[in-house]
């Protein structure tokens, strides 16, 4: 009986009601940038110029160039040179002496126009026309190269694989002639297959990198090392069926294991400072803890095993407030819990291991579905 009620109220939910909740809809351009920038050369807000005309223009980057906004001009000039056949100088804004350009990244030129650099975080980008000049800022990321890929594919320019790229035959390129602005809803975008080891593959793609994480999924061995503490201390772990079980899972109410894990996970930190993202996340089985504290906190936060884990990892993310804490929603973890929010720094990963591949998940797995739905009217 619970499973038909569950059905119908997955038959209840259309396609359209995941995609406004996920924000496919409501930002579309974040998860659909081909169809934005599509959208921009086919309405009056572009002007057609030449490419005899384009082959008159400059490439203007800041006196301090930082690396990203040097890639990016390069990129741009690179790609400029296969439309017209000429090759558009590359210029210090020290210079500049006038004539139509392209302003790369923070210049004197693009704060005078008070381009709002804040609001486009470390991906986002924007396009600011101004008289014949076009400015491409980015935020503090790769988000200036981003936005020099995002006017490619404005020009009708893709990238199907890392040995796939294709550039149209044409006598005209659209620039925008009103501001427009793309800041990525999604902080951290990735998938995984082999083009994605190449770099340009990625970055035109607008993919984070591996290398942004200290720590990947299936972390409590690592934190809480059961060949160190199982045998001395086995009520670190997991009591399944009346017995302590060291390399399960963490005893998530042991206060002594959420001290000796962020004394380990602070160490990691200071071994590779420049990681955003850590995990502390279950391991790959389902033998969680059912001792009675777990299990009291799992009653409080809505009954289900996913409460324990986010009480514990709350905890965590408050002692390291300028990193991202990663948990999971997988498995046994995957109904959200109720009465409890998680902290501002803390990522959860919605995983969805048990989906057929063969169609789209909404219509091959109606259990994720409707979890995935439940998270999300849940955020909004």
């Amino acid at each position: 009986m619970q499973q038909n009620t569950a059905m119908e109220s997955y038959k209840n939910v259309t396609r359209r009601d995941v995609l406004k909740h996920s924000g496919l809809i409501a930002a579309g351009f974040t998860f659909l940038p081909h169809s934005l920038l599509a959208m921009v050369t086919t309405s009056e807000r572009s002007d057609e110029v030449s490419i005899s005309k384009l082959g008159g223009y400059q490439i203007v980057v800041p006196d301090q160039t930082s690396l990203v906004e040097q890639q990016a001009a390069e990129k741009l000039q690179h790609s400029l040179a296969e439309f017209s056949r000429k090759n558009l100088m590359v210029k210090k804004e020290k210079d500049y002496r006038g004539g139509p350009a392209f302003f790369i990244g923070q210049t004197r030129y693009a704060k005078t126009r008070e381009i709002n650099f804040r609001q486009l975080k470390e991906d986002g980008f924007a396009y600011h026309p101004a008289e014949e000049n076009l400015i491409i800022a980015g935020g503090t990321g790769k988000g200036v190269l981003y936005g020099i890929y995002g006017l490619l594919e404005l020009w009708g320019c893709r990238m199907y694989t890392s040995s796939s790229t294709n550039v149209p035959a044409t006598y005209s390129l659209s620039i925008p002639k009103d501001e427009l602005v793309v800041v990525p809803v999604v902080q951290y975008r990735t998938t995984s297959y082999r083009d994605t080891r190449d770099p340009e593959y990625t970055d035109w793609h607008r993919l984070s990198s591996r290398n942004d994480w200290g720590l990947f999924v299936h972390t409590f061995n690592e934190l809480v090392s059961p060949d160190q503490y199982g045998k001395t201390h086995p009520e670190y772990y997991s009591l399944v069926n009346g017995n302590r079980l060291p390399g399960t899972q963490l005893c998530l109410s042991n206060r002594e294991v959420l001290t000796i894990l962020i004394a380990n996970l602070k160490e990691k930190i200071a071994a590779k400072s420049n990681a955003t993202y850590w995990s502390v996340s279950q391991n790959d089985n389902d033998q969680y803890c059912r001792c009675e504290p777990c299990s009291q906190l799992n009653s409080k936060y809505g009954g289900v095993p996913s409460g324990s884990i986010l009480y514990f990892v709350n905890d965590v993310a408050k002692a390291f407030p300028d990193k991202i804490i990663s948990t999971l929603a997988y498995w046994y973890s995957r109904t959200p819990p109720q009465n409890i929010q998680a902290q501002p720094n803390v990522n959860i990963m919605l995983c969805n291991i048990e989906s057929r591949r063969q169609g789209p998940v909404f219509d091959t797995d109606p259990a994720f579905s409707r979890d995935l739905m439940s998270s999300l009217k849940r955020t909004i």
